[in-house]
């Protein structure tokens, strides 16, 4: 099985990038930095933020207490619907993101246009990108442009609070 690369993972790697830190260690592969279909028609803001980093840690707690959950979206072989599939047949996972807020379908697509946008504006700001991927919704490149400080101290706190 490919390995995952956690959520706490993924953002710490594109919050590094976008403050042009050195990123820590990874071995996995990291979610690709263009924006599925499903999200095109997807707002992102701040509420929505807040709900889904409170069902990041329903969800590291679930994972915590059963070490056979896996919340993290393996990239490699799912696809945003097949996420939400699995998140939603998953009894713990789809509770812990009920918990947060959100519904499996809210908390794939806000995992992936947040973590598409994060990604590719930290490689575009890395100079590993002329521009950002013509698939990223404009509206989501100009909010996390204009809340990036404010994503960077939520999403720092969340990752320690996952420990």
């Amino acid at each position: 099985m490919p390995p995952r690369l956690s959520l706490s993972l993924a953002l710490a790697l594109a919050l590094s990038a976008c403050a042009g830190q050195d990123a820590p260690a990874a071995t996995a592969t990291a979610p690709a930095a263009t924006a599925a279909a499903s999200t095109d028609e997807f707002e992102l803001d701040m509420a929505r933020v807040d709900r889904f980093l409170a069902a990041t840690r329903q969800l590291a707690a679930a994972e915590r207490a059963d070490s056979t959950l896996d919340s993290a979206m393996n990239a490699s072989t799912e696809d945003t619907a097949a996420y939400i599939a699995r998140l939603e047949s998953t009894p713990a996972l789809r509770e812990a993101i009920t918990r947060g807020g959100m519904t499996t379908r809210e908390y794939a697509q806000t995992s992936e246009a947040l973590v598409a946008t994060l990604m590719a504006l930290g490689a575009q700001e890395a100079g590993l990108l002329k521009d950002p991927p013509a698939e990223l919704a404009p509206r989501h490149l100009d909010f996390v442009r204009a809340h990036r400080a404010e994503l960077e101290r939520k999403l720092q706190a969340t990752d320690a609070a996952e420990g």
